[in-house]
């Protein structure tokens, strides 16, 4: 049977294995960094997501939904229009979309992976400028407002944890210099959550004194979950208005914690779940005498840990929120919606689908997909 399978996949499957024992064994902790040699991949889900993402976007018949010529026609602008923006590190162009649909227009970006860059000029008709630590920056045009999102493996609880000290924690320290260059009107940074928790939260700290010179910067932890999206994820946001704009304030905007959505609420049929995404367990499941909305309420847990992304160890009652998901789908499953009552022995688990995960961040409704 062997010698009908691809050479290269056997390997990663006896790694993953080989991965998965050393974590039973208490041997090896969860890390991302597993999947380091794994970085085009991750690169290729990221592009094509948010491609995939626009084109339903587009096809949608949604009459506010844009065409693709109308987002290229904005940064193709001949006047400056109410408000510009600008992208470090733009990635899959969420933000950039986005600050399209409300009228913004796109001044730069800056991106290294060769695939992004290209989905940056082809949303937004605007030059990419490269590598955000290296750009010529004090030269461009200044935006009203800077948006960046770092990359957060270094400060992620599945991470690394090393922080600023990390192959990457470090961008989320030193974009400061940039930022500074280009001193827009207001800036926005996202980050992990739990960036706060990594060496007492000295990395947030540095940037906030950093930026405090020259921007009146507010921080807040933001759990998406109360702002419309059915998941346990929360982030951390560092907004800073520039002190030459006065006695200007920001406001974050209120969300709503008693939402009673659940993850039932966005959940595809069992019969539409790809036979890729059901994983073979077997396993004892907790009985809830009630489940709680806005929370992860846990059925099983198959052994210590996150576990790999191939066979998530955490099993999730649908009547709870989503776990965070993870770029190659880990973080946990759930059980059939129908067949199995809350309690039974599972033998079957469900990984989230492409659609559930749309649904889950707003990007997608029933209605489209």
């Amino acid at each position: 049977m062997n010698d009908c399978v691809n050479p290269s996949f056997l390997a990663e499957m006896q790694q993953i294995e080989a991965y998965n024992a050393r974590i039973r064994q208490g041997k090896m902790p969860i890390c991302r960094e597993f999947h380091t040699k794994n970085i085009n991949t991750r690169t290729a889900i990221t592009s094509m997501l948010a491609l995939t993402l626009l084109l339903t976007a587009i096809a949608s018949n949604n009459e506010n939904s844009p065409t693709l010529e109308a987002l290229q026609g904005q940064g193709r602008a001949g006047t400056r229009p109410a408000y510009t923006f600008g992208t470090f590190s733009s990635g899959g162009c969420l933000d950039a979309l986005s600050c399209m649909r409300t009228g913004m227009q796109p001044v730069w970006g800056t991106e290294v992976c060769e695939d992004k860059r290209a989905l940056w000029r082809l949303i937004t008709d605007c030059p990419d400028l490269g590598d955000t630590f290296e750009a010529t920056l004090d030269k461009s045009m200044r935006p009203n407002v800077l948006w960046s999102g770092q990359p957060c493996m270094d400060y992620s609880l599945s991470g690394s944890r090393k922080g600023q000290h990390g192959k990457t924690g470090w961008m989320f320290v030193q974009q400061t210099a940039q930022i500074l260059k280009v001193q827009p009107d207001a800036v926005v940074l996202e980050m992990v959550a739990n960036a706060t928790q990594i060496h007492g939260g000295k990395a947030l700290r540095s940037v906030c004194k950093d930026l405090g010179n020259e921007y009146k910067i507010q921080v807040r932890k933001v759990r998406v979950r109360d702002y419309g999206d059915e998941s346990n994820r929360e982030r951390l946001f560092v907004v800073g208005l520039h002190k030459r704009l006065g006695a200007t304030t920001f406001k974050f905007p209120m969300g709503d914690p008693t939402s009673t959505n659940i993850a039932r609420d966005i959940a595809q049929p069992d019969s539409d779940v790809p036979e890729r995404f059901w994983v073979n367990v077997h396993t004892t499941t907790n009985k809830f005498t009630s489940m709680v909305a806005g929370q992860l309420n846990k059925l099983a847990q198959l052994a210590p840990g996150m576990g790999h992304s191939s066979r998530p160890n955490s099993i999730y009652s649908w009547d709870g929120t989503f776990n965070t998901g993870t770029t190659h789908n880990g973080g946990g499953m759930r059980p059939p919606l129908t067949g199995w009552t809350q309690g039974d022995y599972l033998t079957q688990a469900r990984k989230t689908t492409p659609i559930e995960a749309a649904r889950m961040t707003g990007l997608a409704t029933r209605r489209i997909c």
